[in-house]
C-alpha cells in the first residue's frame, strides 16, 4: 500500500524511466530530448525542440484489485483497517520535434519499443525517482512489493479525436497511451488489532438445518410470549442429545424437555431475569446442535416473536406523586416506557397514558409522575417497544392488576 504521494511518484518514475532511452538508448531516439509532464495543450512543447511529454488524463477504480479489499469498519463505525483503493492511470505520451526530419516518429518508436521491452517501473527506478525529487520526500512507494506495470491501450480513432477536442485550439500531437496499474491508496486511520485467521476454509456439516415447528407460550399457547412465562419451542425430537437454545444471540439457561399445554413436545425455557440480557420487545430464537467437543452441528433459522412485559406489582407514592411499577424484566436503556391506566368500574376519571422517556440504565422499576391522577383504582398495562403487557382475566373481566391511586397527604 502506498500513501497519497504514489500517484504523483508513478508520473515522475515513469519520466525518468523513459528518459534512458528517448536520447540515446538500445531502441534508438533523438539526441537532446526532454520529457516534460505538461499539459498538451501548453505552448511551451511547440518550440521545435524534441520533446516526450507525460499527461495523466484519466484515473479510474480498479475493480479487480479493490474487490480484494476486506470491510474496514465495524457496524458501530469503528476502524478495523486501513481503507485502501486500488487505481489504473492512464498517460498520453506525446511525441514533438521536427517533422521534417521524423523526429516525433523517431521518438515514438524508441518510447513503444522499449516500453515492451520494460513494462514495468521497478522498486530501485521508484527509489532513485523519490531520493532525487524534493516534492516527493515522504513517498513510500518504493517499498510496495508490487512493482507497478505498464501496458499499452488502444483506443478507437473518434474517441482519441474526442480526447484531443477537450484541448481548445490545440492541432493533433502524435501520440501514445498507456495505462499503468496497480496503485493502491491508503490512508492510516486508528484501528483495534485483530487475532490471526488459523485457518481459511469451509465448515461441512453432514446434516441441514433443524425445523422447528413453533415458537409459543407454554402454559397458555393461544396468548403471545409474556416476560416470566415460559417458552415452548415445539421440535419433532427435542429429546436428543446436543440441543441448546439462543436468545438474542445468548445461550438460554433452564432449559428442560416436555410438552406444552397442547401436547406438542417441546423445548421449555424460562423467560426470567435469569437470560442474560433479556428484555421485553423482540426476541430472536434459534435452536442449535452440537457435537461433545462444542462443534456446532446444525442450526435452525433464526426465529423471531414479540415478548410482552411483565408487572409483578404497582405502588403509588402519594408524597411524591409517583407510581413505581415492578416489572419481571427490565426496559433497556435507550428504551422508553408509558404507564396505561384504566378506571376498574370503567367510570369516573377517564383512562390515561403516562408517557417515561427513555433512560440512560435499564431499570425493572421505572417510577411514572402522576400528581395529578384522581383518587381511585385502576388497572394498568405497562407497554414498551410497542408491547402492553397483559390483564388478568377472570369471570369475563379483567381483574388485575390494580394500582390504589390515594388522594394527596
Amino acid at each position: 500500500m502506498s500513501n497519497s504521494l504514489a500517484v504523483a511518484t508513478v508520473t515522475a518514475a515513469l519520466a525518468n524511466h523513459l528518459a534512458r532511452v528517448v536520447s540515446e538508448g538500445p531502441s534508438g531516439g533523438v539526441p537532446g530530448t526532454r520529457i516534460t509532464t505538461l499539459n498538451p495543450g501548453s505552448a511551451a512543447l511547440r518550440d521545435g525542440d524534441p520533446l516526450v511529454n507525460l499527461y495523466l488524463f484519466r484515473v479510474s477504480r480498479n475493480g479487480f484489485v479493490s474487490n480484494r479489499d476486506l470491510p474496514n469498519r465495524a457496524a458501530d463505525g469503528r476502524g478495523l483497517k486501513a481503507p485502501t483503493i486500488a487505481l489504473d492511470l492512464d498517460y498520453m505520451i506525446t511525441v514533438f520535434g521536427d517533422d521534417a526530419r521524423l523526429e516525433p516518429q523517431l521518438l515514438l518508436g524508441a518510447v513503444v519499443a522499449w516500453l515492451n521491452a520494460e513494462p514495468i517501473l521497478d522498486r530501485t527506478l521508484v527509489q532513485t525517482t523519490i531520493a532525487h525529487t524534493p516534492w516527493l520526500a515522504g513517498s513510500n512507494l518504493g517499498e510496495t512489493t508490487e512493482p507497478v506495470r505498464i501496458a499499452p491501450m488502444s483506443m478507437a480513432p473518434d474517441v482519441m479525436a474526442r480526447l484531443w477536442s477537450e484541448f481548445v485550439n490545440v492541432p493533433y500531437q502524435l501520440t501514445v497511451l498507456y495505462t499503468l496499474s496497480v496503485v493502491e491508496l491508503d490512508v492510516p486511520l486508528a484501528t483495534q488489532p485483530a487475532l490471526p485467521v488459523r485457518r481459511i476454509g469451509l465448515d461441512v456439516q453432514p446434516s441441514g438445518p433443524i425445523p422447528v415447528r413453533g415458537l409459543v407460550n407454554a402454559e397458555h399457547p393461544d396468548l403471545p410470549l409474556v416476560a416470566g412465562g415460559v417458552l415452548a419451542v415445539r421440535l419433532a425430537n427435542p429429546g436428543q442429545l446436543g440441543l441448546d437454545v439462543r436468545l438474542n444471540g445468548a445461550v438460554a439457561t433452564g432449559v428442560t424437555t416436555g410438552r406444552d399445554a397442547l401436547g406438542h413436545a417441546a423445548l421449555l425455557v424460562p423467560l426470567t431475569a435469569a437470560q442474560a440480557g433479556l428484555s421485553a420487545g423482540p426476541l430472536s430464537v434459534q435452536v442449535r446442535r452440537t457435537a461433545p467437543d462444542g462443534k456446532t452441528l446444525a442450526l435452525s433459522p433464526p426465529l423471531s416473536a414479540p415478548l410482552h412485559p411483565t408487572i409483578v406489582r404497582l405502588d403509588h407514592d402519594a408524597k411524591a406523586a409517583t407510581v413505581t411499577a415492578r416489572l419481571v424484566l427490565p426496559i433497556p436503556a435507550g428504551q422508553a416506557a408509558a404507564l396505561l391506566l384504566f378506571p376498574v368500574a370503567g367510570r369516573g376519571a377517564p383512562s390515561r397514558r403516562i408517557a417515561l422517556p427513555a433512560s440512560e440504565t435499564a431499570t425493572d422499576s421505572p417510577v411514572f409522575p402522576a400528581p395529578d391522577q384522581p383518587p381511585g383504582r385502576y388497572l394498568a398495562m405497562i407497554e414498551t417497544a410497542g408491547l402492553q403487557s397483559l390483564l388478568d382475566y377472570q369471570g369475563g373481566t379483567y381483574v388485575g392488576p390494580v394500582v390504589e391511586i390515594e388522594a394527596a397527604s
